[in-house]
């Protein structure tokens, strides 16, 4: 079995996107997001994005 990740650079770009909004949604203080609901559909993005990135390109020989 061959694994082979072939990055697709909206992909990257979605990703950088939401990972910066989640860390700029989050007060560090407080321990806690500031608008909660939003931060939830940016978390689910971004890990369907992460999940597509690395699990979806699997090649089978």
């Amino acid at each position: 079995m061959k694994f082979q990740f072939k990055l697709n650079f909206f992909q990257i770009v979605v990703l950088i996107i939401l990972g910066a909004a989640l860390l700029r949604d989050f007060d560090f203080e407080a321990k806690k997001f500031e608008k909660p609901a939003l931060a939830f559909i940016y978390g689910v993005v971004f890990l369907t994005t992460l999940f597509s990135v690395f699990f979806k390109k699997i090649e089978r020989e």
